[in-house]
């Protein structure tokens, strides 16, 4: 029996013996060492949050029935897997709609879903999946390797230009040398690749359904998980009902149940302002909400019965910034937004110092993350600087304090953002920092029906947005390689073309983990985004999915898990139905 670090990305260092994984000479060379060089880093940060109390649900009768009940901050925009990327759409055609090749159990280890076993080429270049043979979608078609080859090569598609799937396949290609078996091959070794499978948009989509309903897909989407969808309600909610056909779930801990699941529906509502999902919590009108952001609320909730776990996510919350066009063109003006931005103070602010304060690209929360490297090229407060750098690039000030173009206009910008998970309050406190600077800066807070098609489509000057669940600093890639920007034009929204980025980002994916020199090309990375300052990072979110009283049976995910919290075994007690 072979042992294989399954747990490669999030540097814990677990291993799990498991006949259906093979291990050979590049597993080794290239995931051993890479789990192994950041274990200390992070396996407090990452230590799965402590179980809720288990209740016996094997998915006997007895324990079936009642509507599961799920808040939402805002409307989905979209049951197509490739024309979203948004984490509460995830949340709908991720967890329980879709399944996926991989997944994570609740010590955080890969475990096989849709896929039985995987193998990887000694260079890193080929991963080979090796698929059931008795999945099949809610129309009843079998789940086959060609499907999985023609829903990725669709999201490739620069026509459809995929904001989350279509991003983190850009380079590859696929084959299906059987029914069964899905080859991925890729220009440079792929170390952020299971985490993306384990991401509710890389599930498998049914070509006919697509191609038969057309533009009606979106609004009756065929999965493959243990809900399908049965009505969705634009600017409403969604319902889905139990697939009892479904069994083919994994074992996401000892004891789970792999067979259909207890709630014969589940219920999603949407509820944007966080004050009412709370209250809607509190008083047992919802059953779910898939995080709060006010540390605060904790307490209150707990209170009520409501069971809320709290673990790091990887969310950098982050303001986009128009790199390729003025005034943001000028690296000085981005430099001094940075310099303008007091992180202690802005989370003490918003989140009672809960959220961890990122000085630059990669977060404490993250693979790669130096301490010492952070001190040395991360952003410092200093408003001085940021005046002076303003001035250097040409502007000036008024007898107002408020700073003037070159060209004599006074100098104002636009921030749009989604109100959700304290964005509003984020946006706001920004605002006040950058008056400081001398900049007058007009808030656009936007649902994200409308906010997503304009960062698409790069119809904005300043974005304030999260990439939540980013474990690695791989994610750099994904946002400012050159590339991303090219054939998916709204995957990038920084908009970076830069061939020193490039090369950088692409040494990196190209060192195997146990290159002594892997961590200083790492901090070379940092430095350099960094000095160019293509964002304006602010900091790390802590993530905390909350279950009301009514749901038994739940166990706790792993940080940064693709499904926070496992419903597999809960249950609803028939007196609460």
């Amino acid at each position: 029996m072979d042992c294989f670090p399954l747990h490669i990305l999030h540097g814990i260092g677990k291993f799990t013996c498991n006949t259906t994984i093979r291990r050979n000479t590049m597993t080794k060379r290239f995931l051993l060492a890479f789990a192994a060089l950041f274990v200390l880093v992070l396996a407090a940060a990452c230590a799965p949050v402590a179980p809720a109390a288990m209740e016996e649900a094997t998915g006997a009768d007895s324990m079936m029935g009642g509507t599961l009940r799920i808040a939402l901050p805002a409307d989905v925009t979209s049951l197509d897997l490739h024309k979203t990327s948004r984490g509460d759409d995830a949340l709908v055609v991720g967890q329980w709609f879709n399944a996926t090749l991989i997944t994570q159990n609740s010590d955080g280890e890969y475990i096989p879903y849709l896929a039985e076993s995987w193998e990887f080429s000694d260079d890193g270049l080929t991963w080979t999946f090796h698929l059931r043979d008795d999945v099949k979608f809610h129309n009843g078609d079998p789940v086959t390797a060609h499907d999985f080859v023609w829903t990725y090569e669709r999201a490739l598609d620069p026509d459809l230009a995929s904001p989350g799937t279509g991003r983190r396949l850009s380079g590859m290609t696929f084959e299906a040398p059987d029914d069964y078996t899905v080859v991925f091959n890729f220009p440079a070794p792929a170390i952020s690749l299971l985490q993306f499978l384990n991401w509710g948009y890389m599930a498998p989509m049914s070509q006919r359904a697509v191609e038969e309903l057309g533009a009606e897909y979106e609004l009756n989407p065929v999965g493959t998980g243990p809900y399908k969808v049965v009505e969705v309600r634009p600017g409403e909610g969604v319902s889905m009902e139990r697939w009892d056909e479904y069994n083919w779930g994994p074992e996401f801990f000892e004891g789970a149940n792999t067979g259909p699941y207890n709630f014969d529906r589940i219920e999603f509502s949407i509820l944007p302002e966080e004050a009412t999902r709370i209250a809607a919590l509190e008083a047992g009108d919802i059953d779910y909400v898939n995080g709060i952001s006010n540390p605060l609320d904790v307490a209150i909730l707990e209170a009520a019965g409501v069971t809320v776990q709290q673990a790091p996510y990887g969310q950098v919350r982050m303001v986009y910034l128009q790199n390729h066009v003025p005034p943001f063109d000028d690296v000085r003006v981005r430099q001094a937004l940075n310099y303008a931005v007091n992180r202690e103070e802005i989370t003490q602010i918003v989140t009672d110092g809960a959220d961890q304060v990122s000085r630059g690209p990669i977060s404490p929360g993250m693979l790669g993350y130096d301490p010492e490297i952070e001190e040395q090229c991360g952003y410092h407060f200093d408003l001085d600087r940021a005046k002076e750098l303003m001035q250097e690039a040409g502007y000036t000030y008024g007898d107002d304090g408020m700073l003037i173009t070159p060209d004599g206009e006074p100098f104002s910008l636009t921030l749009i953002g989604e109100p959700v998970d304290s964005g509003t309050a984020y946006m706001e406190v920004l605002q006040s920092m950058w008056r400081e600077l001398g900049l007058d800066i007009t808030l656009e807070s936007t649902e994200p029906s409308i906010l997503y098609p304009r960062l698409t489509e790069r119809d904005y000057q300043m974005g304030y947005g999260r990439r939540g669940g980013w474990t690695s600093y791989d994610y750099l890639y994904a946002i400012y390689h050159s590339s991303t920007g090219r054939d998916l034009p709204g995957s990038m929204r920084s908009a970076v073309d830069d061939p020193t980025t490039d090369a950088l980002l692409e040494k990196n994916r190209a060192m195997a983990s146990d290159n002594p020199e892997l961590q200083g090309s790492i901090n070379e990375l940092y430095c350099h985004i960094a000095g160019q300052s293509y964002s304006v990072w602010i900091s790390d979110g802590v993530f905390r999915p909350s279950i009301g009283p009514r749901v038994q049976g739940t166990v706790a995910g792993p940080a940064f898990a693709g499904r926070p919290v496992y419903f597999s075994n809960a249950y609803i007690a028939p007196e609460d139905r």
